[in-house]
């Protein structure tokens, strides 16, 4: 059976009145690139991301995912 993946709980969009938040979850991160945490592992792995460890916690900021997304665009011709 099929595992139902968790829409995100954070956006990297602005909303009015909300902060966005600094880091996410490498889960989180996965969701919001609509990706698997393995393809976020192996960006990682090749600094296209860049992950941070929080005491034992991994996470990934979410300045790195906006660098990489507009890295992407501009490789796409977008």
């Amino acid at each position: 059976m099929r595992k139902l993946q968790r829409k995100p709980s954070v956006t990297l969009e602005p909303v009015a009145g909300a902060l966005r938040p600094l880091c996410v979850t490498i889960e989180e991160a996965a969701g919001l690139l609509s990706i698997g945490r393995t393809r976020v592992y192996q960006l990682i792995a090749s600094g296209e991301i860049e992950m941070i460890k929080i005491g034992k916690s991994s996470r990934v900021t979410t300045e790195s995912l906006s660098s990489f997304l507009a890295r992407a665009a501009v490789r796409s011709g977008n």
